[in-house]
Formats: C-alpha cells, structure tokens, sequence
C-alpha cells in the first residue's frame, strides 16, 4: 500500500537522498539513510497494535514533524499525491 512519495533531503547539503513511496516496508528499504529507517522501524515496534492504513497516515504525519531526524540533519517531507517526480523534473526545478 502506497501512502504518497516520501522525500529526504540532508538539511547541510540540501541534497535529495531519498525519493520513493511511503510504504510500510521502509524499514527494508537499503536506499533510505541509515537514521530515517531506524526511526521507522522504531515507530514500527512502538506502533504495531495499528493496521496497514493507519500505521501509513501516522508515518505521513510524524516523519516530516520528527525534530530527532531534523538533529540528525534530515528535512523528511511527504507528498501525498503519490506520484514520485522524475530525476529530470527535479533537476529542473532546481532540486538538486
């Protein structure tokens, strides 16, 4: 289940280090930072009475709030269209 596109940015370099979906498999994920897949893995443990959907919406919710990953150097935001932006569009933007 896919909850929109999550995207991190190191707040030092302002560079994009992550792009992806906001799935419940985060915590898998081998492209995510190390400190933001520990936090929801975390979250995981401390929220698992919640289901797929709701677990999902508090992650859409508490990953871009979180100001442990932002001292960690992390700006987290989420987009919830779900729709994941092409590197070229990025670049574009002046994202990169």
């Amino acid at each position: 289940m896919n909850r929109g596109t999550l995207y991190v940015r190191n707040r030092y370099s302002r560079q994009i280090e992550y792009t992806g979906p906001l799935t419940t498999a985060l915590d898998r994920e081998t492209r995510l930072p190390e400190a933001v897949r520990r936090w929801v893995l975390e979250a995981r443990k401390r929220y698992e009475h919640l289901d797929e959907e709701r677990f999902l919406r508090y992650l859409a919710v508490a990953l871009p709030t979180s100001m442990e990953l932002l001292m960690q150097g992390y700006l987290v935001s989420v987009d919830p269209d779900g729709a994941a932006p092409q590197p070229e569009a990025l670049s574009r933007a002046g994202a990169d």
